[in-house]
């Protein structure tokens, strides 16, 4: 019945690496870094428990190899790590040359959590 469905549903095309897996992960890791400020603070373990349904959904619906699944999620813990060193250079670069802010901040001032 599950071969069915899929069958039904599905484009019957082989992606590598699998992007059910790694945006869903990405997101997740991207909430969990920044689970001290709003709304992070309160939705990342939602987030977290989504992307593992999301996961395990691909597996089970026979959308993706597990190989797939792997290289989904270490295209998004790879992704997570030059996004954050890109964001630190940058941010240092801005400070040190005094320039102006390339984008909006993500967050706010007034969202970041207070300090005693």
């Amino acid at each position: 019945m599950v071969r069915e469905a899929v069958d039904a549903g599905g484009a019957q095309k082989d992606i590598f690496p699998s992007l059910h897996t790694a945006v869903p992960t990405f997101l997740a890791i991207f909430s969990f870094r920044h689970r001290q400020r709003v709304p992070f603070r309160y939705t990342w373990p939602i987030v977290a428990f989504l992307a593992t349904q999301i996961i395990i959904a691909t597996l089970f619906l026979r959308w993706h190899y597990l190989v797939d699944v792997v290289a989904g999620l270490l295209l998004a813990t790879s992704a997570s790590i030059v996004t954050q060193r890109l964001a630190d250079w940058e941010r240092g670069r801005r400070e040190r040359l005094g320039l102006q802010a390339a984008w909006m901040p993500l967050v706010y001032p007034w969202s970041r959590p207070h300090r005693a």
